[in-house]
């Protein structure tokens, strides 16, 4: 067999094949053989048929497109195999010539080969600064404060008053959500429990509630805004029903020494307000370590050379388009306006693409350090997401998301530990 190979733009392969007629006499000779042996003839046992007679029942023009296609397949894999590709699409292959033997062209998508900069000087380069930035950190005064505010709120004791509602109380309702006197879904709530003034509800709602007091009952109603999350109810005027079950005062501590020592093993508050400075310090050098990490895949991404495939991106491309449609607007199921979905593709073109190549990344650097995750790594990360598995989940698709998630954070540490 003698083949042609040329390289064409999208990590494709063109291969002109040409098998002698000697060589296709071969799957000539195997299928018509076998044709004969099927042929069945009363007054004869099966495959007993004489040669002659069996002839006339045989049709050559399928036994042909039986042998070209087995020749066709076996000579594919067989090239496949020489040169180590992965072909990652269908292979398109269109015979074109069996008369002297059989010549036939097949078009490949193969797994691109992706060429890196010297990621390992890109990485120590861009650890050096990440390095520098962390030595110049130091606590928010304002972030610590917050935490500390949060600290508190966290902290705060409740109990039950009778008079009448107010900014800061907890409140503790029935409401019931009606839409042209049609309960509309998800627009109730038994004893729901929130902080009045907090903003949880539409704008408006919570006004109606001061001044309430435990065992009102009542009604109101609010008009939707533009921006409403859901669609189907923008601009729409929306009924409400109350009923006020408690009303309970807040009591929020102060932060002195005592609630330090309630907090966990603090002398004074001075000791925990260091700790909580360690922790906002801690939280922003992370920060600037996963800044690091990432800076590090977008210049190897900017150097690199790589010609993606069209099916590797439209993949990805698909899955985005997939998950932006669920999450624009669950209600919708499947049924999306083409035009939208057009438009999502073109838009999310170039996010997909970028997907593609950091995946091309980390892939190659995971098999230059030998960086494949272990079993026991992939084990112990399905266990953290046991929680996640329900019934009807692809199996295979979770194996490749933990498999990813794992070889990602191997690639990820190696980047940043290089010095």
């Amino acid at each position: 067999m003698k083949t042609e190979i040329k390289k064409i733009p999208g990590s494709k392969v063109e291969i002109l094949f040409n098998l002698s007629p000697e060589e296709f006499q071969t799957y000539w000779e195997v299928h018509f053989s076998e044709a004969l042996k099927s042929v069945d003839i009363k007054g004869f046992r099966k495959g007993m048929v004489p040669r002659e007679m069996a002839e006339q029942y045989v049709s050559r023009d399928r036994v042909l497109q039986v042998a070209i296609d087995e020749a066709v397949r076996e000579s594919l894999q067989s090239v496949i195999s020489e040169n180590n590709w992965t072909v990652i699409d269908r292979p398109q292959a269109e015979a074109f010539s069996a008369e002297k033997g059989l010549q036939f062209t097949a078009k490949l998508t193969i797994f691109p080969e992706a060429e890196l900069p010297d990621y390992e000087k890109i990485a120590k380069e861009v650890n050096k600064e990440v390095k520098m930035n962390i030595k110049g950190i130091i606590a928010d005064e304002e972030q610590v404060k917050k935490n500390i505010h949060w600290l508190l709120e966290s902290r705060a004791k409740i109990f039950v008053v009778e008079r009448e509602a107010k900014t800061g109380d907890v409140c503790e309702i029935k409401f019931e959500t009606y839409v042209d006197n049609v309960a509309i879904e998800h627009g109730t709530a038994d004893h729901e429990k929130f902080i009045l003034g907090r903003g949880r509800f539409i704008e408006g709602f919570e006004k109606q509630l001061e001044g309430k007091k435990a065992g009102d009952e009542f009604e109101f109603s609010l008009t939707a805004p533009v921006e409403y999350w859901v669609p189907e109810l923008r601009g729409k005027k929306m009924d409400f029903r109350i009923k006020i079950y408690h009303v309970y005062e807040r009591q929020v501590p102060e932060f002195t020494d005592e609630f330090a020592k309630e907090v966990g093993k603090f002398e004074s508050a001075d000791g925990l307000k260091k700790s909580i400075e360690e922790g906002v310090r801690s939280e922003k050098e992370e920060v600037e370590r996963e800044k690091g990490k990432l800076k590090i895949v977008e210049i190897i991404n900017s150097k690199m050379k790589v010609d993606l495939p069209d099916a590797m991106v439209s993949r990805t491309l698909h899955l985005m388009v997939e998950e932006e449609l669920r999450r624009a607007d669950k209600s919708q199921g499947d049924a999306h306006d083409p035009k939208q979905v057009e438009e999502l593709m073109k838009k999310l073109r170039p996010e997909a693409e970028k997907r593609v190549r950091k995946h091309l990344i980390i892939y190659r650097i995971a098999l230059d350090q030998d960086l494949k995750p272990t079993t026991e790594e992939i084990e112990e990360e399905v266990r953290h997401h046991a929680h996640e598995i329900t019934q009807g989940v692809d199996q295979n698709q979770f194996y490749d998301y933990v498999f990813g998630k794992v070889q990602n954070k191997k690639v990820f540490d190696y980047l940043a530990s290089l010095k």
